[in-house]
């Protein structure tokens, strides 16, 4: 099931056994039921990420990332329980890198999981935001602010960050 394709590269097999390559760079594939995600196939027919430029951003303006196992260890959690916290919209967590694992931005969990993060995702949520997209809002400089959202929410300015994330709505 394709809903859209650019150029592409990729073998078709008939039932009558001869094959055609079709040839080019980029397809949209379903990852599940109500996303979809770019896949660049190379000559060598291996499916690999197309570039995602929301996510290039997101991991310039975040910095520093940890996988789950890495989150958990740094919490003194198990991954299951940081899976958990994912699950209750206390953490968010993106897939990054090579291989595509999820991982969570360290500001979001050092020296604590931050906990008027939780809140603030839920408004964020309900303005229409994805997580990258709140992680883009969360992590973006606000010349107002001196700072961003997310350094504010760690210094105890949640009411003020939460105002500004439900103005987004409208």
């Amino acid at each position: 099931m394709r809903c859209a394709s650019a150029t592409y590269s990729r073998v078709i097999h008939s039932n009558a056994g001869s094959a055609e390559r079709r040839t080019g760079t980029e397809t949209w594939t379903p990852v599940h039921a109500s996303a979809w995600q770019a896949v660049r196939v190379d000559e060598n027919l291996t499916s690999v990420p197309a570039p995602d430029p929301l996510l290039a951003e997101v991991d310039v303006l975040v910095g520093e990332w940890r996988s789950l196992p890495d989150a958990a260890q740094l919490l003194g959690l198990t991954v299951a329980q940081v899976r958990s916290l994912l699950d209750e919209r206390q953490l968010v967590a993106v897939r990054r890198g090579q291989p595509r694992v999820l991982s969570i931005p360290l500001a979001l969990i050092k020296p604590e999981v931050l906990p008027a993060l939780s809140g603030t995702l839920v408004v964020l949520t309900d303005a229409g935001f994805g997580d990258l997209e709140a992680l883009r809002w969360l992590f973006t400089p606000d010349e107002a602010l001196a700072d961003t959202p997310v350094g504010q929410l760690r210094l105890g300015h949640k009411t003020e960050i939460r105002r500004r994330a439900q103005a987004l709505a409208f």
